[in-house]
């Protein structure tokens, strides 16, 4: 029974372990495209980008017009459109509808944008450009306002079956999606060729995974920065219960 008891813990303790190809800390001002994850992704073009406090250490103040941070070359980190995860923390006061957050895709086509919506107050929808997958253009639109000058977190998780959009650690809306292919094209704070579309935006901690992450830690990576593996599951509740169960079996035996 001990060692059925061990064997149980160590399954449950030991964290999800969650490929994350992409990890854009935001942290070193001299290059703020520095990649911690296990992709190696060349940035075609990064400039203009200031340096601010961020969510989690420091940030980079995108500013339209001038910022510019964008790849065609994340085909090397070989994340799937059918199965991936996109985590990121955003401020700002623009009150502008219609503008991105980020757009990544393939082929250096938009597939998904977080896009500032005409919502009152004003939140982020998500938008699926081309209907890829069987989703409608505007696929999911949210409420939470947003550009209140605080920080939010935005987050997307895939499954292969369905898209779920997050704001602040919470589902806003979950749809269903076939869409397959490569993400290869890749853009913060603005969307491929399209000027009109930049966002006034400090951003922080932009990371990508290459599975479908879940709803639990989605709402850890809202408070927490980015990581390969340490993302909690099943939550700290039911392993003090398991801990719990645990020393009772030891006490009776």
């Amino acid at each position: 029974m001990k060692k059925l008891i061990t064997l149980m813990s160590v399954a449950l303790v030991s964290p999800l372990s969650a490929g994350l190809v992409a990890h854009y800390t935001m942290d070193n001002d001299a290059d703020f495209g520095e990649n911690s994850g296990s992709a190696t992704i060349g940035l075609n073009s990064i400039s203009g980008i200031g340096a601010t406090d961020g969510k989690f250490g420091g940030g980079a103040e995108f500013t339209v017009g001038s910022s510019v941070f964008w790849t065609n070359q994340f085909g090397s980190a070989n994340t799937d459109l059918s199965q991936f995860s996109v985590s990121m923390h955003v401020r700002t006061t623009a009150t502008a509808n219609w503008k991105d957050y980020i757009s990544f895709g393939t082929n250096n086509s938009v597939v998904f944008v977080f896009e500032s919506n005409g919502a009152s107050p004003q939140s982020v929808s998500l938008y699926n450009i081309g209907d890829v997958g069987g989703v409608a253009s505007s696929a999911i639109s949210g409420t939470p306002q947003i550009n209140d000058g605080n920080w939010h977190h935005l987050g997307l998780t895939s499954d292969g079956a369905n898209i779920t959009f997050y704001i602040d650690g919470a589902a806003i809306g979950s749809t269903a999606y076939t869409g397959t292919g490569t993400i290869t094209a890749f853009q913060l704070a603005s969307r491929f060729g399209e000027g009109a579309r930049a966002i006034n935006s400090d951003i922080d901690d932009v990371a990508v995974y290459d599975e479908a992450l879940s709803a639990t830690q989605m709402e850890y990576l809202s408070n927490n920065v980015a990581t390969v593996s340490a993302i909690p599951e099943p939550s700290s509740m039911t392993l003090l219960g398991i801990s719990s169960l645990a020393l009772i079996l030891r006490r009776r035996r």
